[in-house]
């Protein structure tokens, strides 16, 4: 389905717009807790789309706290 949206748009003889579109099957797995405070919302979209994948709250809980 998401192949499907993400086609081209044509708008007339000169205009075009390409949609914007997230497929979780093309979204890579994050294990690695220094790859998720680089790229935090790259973290919760594979969180998202890998649920059962991994330990996701190991990955996305702050050290800090």
């Amino acid at each position: 389905m998401a192949r499907w949206c993400e086609r081209t748009i044509r708008l007339g003889p000169n205009g075009a717009i390409t949609p914007l579109v997230i497929d979780l099957g093309r979204m890579p797995l994050i294990t690695d807790p220094g790859q998720a405070r680089a790229c935090p919302e790259l973290a919760v979209l594979s969180a998202v789309a890998h649920p059962d994948e991994s330990d996701n709250e190991m990955v996305l809980e702050d050290p800090a706290v």
